[in-house]
């Protein structure tokens, strides 16, 4: 009789179970375009506010609180997203390395968050986060839980992202630190080493000279070419005296030059 009494109680469960089932999805669930909607603007919001909790930590005497809570507020999200909402946090996610004041800390985060999402004044904060975000109000249980699914994992992304937060503003700092230096074009300073002439200054190339026609070494001295025009001038003599020779030239004529006469000795 005691067996047939529980078969029967399962089997009521089972079939109630059901009925509700069928109840709660006579609505259909949220779009998922809106449900990543308000997941973006979420995960913005708790970005800003690791970034402003870490930057007053740092900057201040309240040095390595976030850094430590941070690994457990992962685990512990990670928890009620997977496991779902429990007593206590499964032993099988506290971490062999942890010391016992993090594994105190962990349960008691854990406990925290349990508390808060079975608060109907916590489910209804988040619930109105999500209408002021997309403007749309759930209107269902299973709605109410998947803007629940999604608010806790936009705050598990958050504290992947703040981890390496930090090395990564570093980096676009530095990015926009080259890209000034290059709008100065100081990157290259071996740029200005063949400068370009400044635009006022005028630079002529070289005159260059007609070349004048040969002389024809013919001509008479003193007489004017009939081609170019110009007055033939005498040529100096290599040798003083050679100018005097009249004729041709021969070795007796130039040996004339060197005796000298009694009217070049008179002189």
């Amino acid at each position: 009789m005691k067996k047939t009494a529980h078969t029967w109680s399962r089997t009521l469960i089972t079939e109630f179970e059901a009925m509700l089932d069928a109840f709660l999805f006579v609505i259909d669930p949220l779009p998922e375009e809106l449900i990543a909607h308000y997941f973006d603007a979420r995960l913005k919001q708790a970005l800003d506010t690791l970034r402003r909790q870490s930057r007053m930590e740092r900057m201040s005497e309240r040095k390595g609180t976030l850094a430590m809570s941070v690994p457990i507020q992962r685990v512990v999200l990670t928890s009620l997203l997977t496991d779902g909402l429990g007593d206590a946090l499964p032993a099988s996610r506290l971490d062999a390395t942890w010391s016992s004041n993090e594994v105190k800390a962990a349960v008691s985060v854990y406990a925290r968050e349990v508390e808060i999402l079975r608060s109907s004044a916590s489910r209804r904060a988040i619930v109105s986060e999500f209408e002021a975000f997309t403007g749309l109000k759930p209107r269902s249980s299973e709605h109410e839980y998947q803007v629940v699914e999604a608010h806790l994992h936009a705050r598990l992304a958050a504290l992947g992202a703040e981890h390496e937060g930090q090395s990564i503003r570093a980096k676009v700092f530095e990015d926009r630190a080259k890209e000034l230096v290059s709008s100065q074009g100081l990157i290259h300073p071996m740029a200005t080493r063949h400068p370009e002439p400044h635009p006022m200054v005028v630079t002529h190339p070289p005159v260059q000279h007609a070349s004048q026609p040969p002389l024809d070494t013919n001509a008479v001295p003193g007489t004017e070419d009939e081609e170019t025009g110009l007055v033939v001038q005498p040529r100096p003599p290599f040798t003083e005296g050679v100018a005097e020779i009249e004729g041709p030239i021969t070795v007796e004529k130039l040996r004339e030059p060197m005796t000298c006469s009694p009217e070049r000795s008179a002189v």
